[in-house]
């Protein structure tokens, strides 16, 4: 049907109210929420088909919405494409964004999947984002509500998908979000948003990085930008560049992780000037918003979902790199994680940190 769309639901307020959003405009909504991340602390005890009190959650909003729900359980799908390359990347002494690889090649997939079997011929979710038709094609933007934008997470998706994609709450500020659920008696108003790594503890990825990766983290030594041995780490899974706290050394002056030196098991700490960097050179670049650039051009690049962004000149070396100059230099450049280019609003694309550099 034309108007069938299936929506991602979580059970969070922003999915919620994007199927209540759609259901309003006339769209025939049926709710889907992915069961993907090791939750099994938070299962039933009463043996309830129902995984989760997000997956409850989602199920109550539909109910009250009027319209269908299903649970679709993909953890081993996740566990492979998500879980053990973010615990092989912390291994190998890079500090990854497993959001960006969830929605390109799980949570959308799977939606179009669902899309698929239902007859649908949209996808929906609550994405703080845009997609608008420009000049013949479809873009992504950045939501209107500039402290929720989350176009970060969505640059690596295949921009064929994106006249199928719907993302209602992207015009709205996230206050007007959480009045709405109230407003349409959504319960969903009152559960706490998602964590970005929503398999792990923020501070337990030790533990996965042990269960997952090739090889388990092992203990080496500490140097100064100098070569100066100063102590001993826990496995370089367990640190990132910019990080002070958890070193275990004592100096004059703070010191931080200025480098990972993954194949030598080794940390480089340096005083926080180490930490500037007036370039990078990225891989794996995607252009969702624009066909892939031969030529240089300035863009808004963030290096990290938090960072404001900073201009810089975008040069494509060849298909798989770029290299970032910075118009002004930028502390903590870190290997794994997405840098994102923006023109204005327009999400032109992004690509994956190999090392910071001085320009």
């Amino acid at each position: 049907m034309d108007k069938r769309v299936i929506v991602g639901m979580s059970g969070g307020v922003d999915s919620s109210v994007a199927a209540a959003l759609l259901q309003q405009e006339g769209y025939d909504v049926i709710g889907v929420t992915l069961v993907l991340a090791p939750d099994e602390k938070d299962r039933n005890s009463d043996a309830s088909p129902v995984s989760s009190a997000a997956a409850r959650s989602a199920q109550a909003v539909c109910r009250r919405l009027g319209v269908p729900w299903h649970e679709i359980e993909r953890r081993e799908l996740f566990r492979q494409e998500v879980i053990r390359p973010f615990c092989k990347a912390y291994a190998r002494g890079r500090t990854p964004n497993p959001c960006v690889i969830c929605n390109r090649r799980v949570k959308f997939p799977l939606l179009l999947e669902a899309a698929a079997s239902f007859g649908a011929a949209f996808i929906a979710t609550g994405h703080y984002a845009r997609i608008t038709p420009d000049a013949g094609r479809h873009v992504l933007r950045r939501g209107l509500d500039e402290r929720k934008d989350q176009s970060y997470y969505l640059f690596g998706l295949d921009p064929a998908i994106l006249p199928r994609v719907l993302m209602p709450i992207g015009d709205l500020a996230r206050e007007k979000v959480q009045r709405l659920a109230t407003t349409l008696g959504l319960a969903a108003h009152a559960r706490p948003a998602s964590q970005d790594v929503c398999f792990a503890a923020e501070d337990d990825y030790g533990a996965l990085v042990r269960a997952f990766a090739d090889t388990p983290p092992v203990p080496g030594p500490i140097y100064d930008t100098g070569g100066k041995r100063l102590g001993e780490h826990r496995g370089v899974a367990f640190y990132t560049v910019g990080q002070r706290r958890g070193l275990g050394i004592s100096a004059r002056r703070p010191l931080y992780v200025v480098e990972i030196e993954a194949d030598r098991n080794a940390l480089i700490v340096g005083t926080e000037d180490w930490l500037t960097a007036h370039g990078l050179t990225a891989s794996a670049p995607s252009w969702i918003s624009v066909e892939p650039p031969t030529e240089p051009f300035e863009a808004l690049v963030k290096i990290r979902y938090n960072h404001a962004g900073t201009m810089g000149r975008v040069t494509p070396l060849d298909e798989n790199t770029v290299r970032v100059n910075f118009f002004e230099a930028v502390r903590a450049v870190t290997p794994g994680q997405a840098c994102v280019f923006y023109d204005g609003d327009l999400v032109l694309g992004g690509a994956w940190i190999e090392h910071g550099a001085e320009g």
